[in-house]
């Protein structure tokens, strides 16, 4: 989204970058804290129930997630805190192209209630945005890895702004 990380979006931000310099160690406690913060911050709760629906279970997803070893856990950290600074907003006017921006109504990190899109597409109108609906498939903002589930509306975007280039 075209505005900068806040509320949940910068507290797992601060809150894994911290664990995984507290403890960097491969598979440590640190990256199981981060793990499991990224796993809340981003997995729909309707996904969480399933994975983990006892302690046992929320220790096997973790443990699933850890043993993916997503790189080393300090550059984990700085890819977390390298959006520190993000804030697009005040660029938008320089966007000429068209854009398109997918959200999924289930996703915690950018929940559709707190959606500044309305405002953007309003002002440029280069800016289409489409909330994906949840269903059994959605996963929250992992649904972004699934696209599969959102190309009707991206070939939709795709068309129309191949229709609007070729009538310039």
């Amino acid at each position: 989204l075209p505005q900068k990380p806040a509320g949940l979006n910068a507290l797992w931000r601060v809150a894994s970058a911290q664990a995984l310099r507290a403890d960097p160690r491969p598979g440590g406690t640190g990256v199981r804290t981060a793990t499991a913060i990224s796993l809340m911050a981003m997995a729909a709760p309707r996904t969480l129930q399933a994975a983990a629906p006892d302690r046992a279970g929320a220790e096997r997803l973790i443990e699933s997630f850890v043993a993916r070893g997503e790189g080393q856990p300090i550059d984990l950290a700085y890819r977390i805190e390298a959006s520190r600074d993000y804030d697009p907003a005040e660029q938008l006017d320089r966007v000429v192209g068209p854009v398109l921006n997918v959200n999924f109504a289930d996703d915690p990190l950018y929940p559709p209630t707190l959606d500044p899109m309305p405002g953007v597409t309003a002002r440029y109108s280069t800016i289409r945005s489409i909330i994906v609906p949840a269903g059994s498939r959605t996963s929250g903002h992992g649904t972004l890895a699934d696209p599969a589930l959102w190309p009707a509306a991206v070939e939709a975007f795709i068309r129309s702004a191949l229709e609007r280039g070729s009538s310039s």
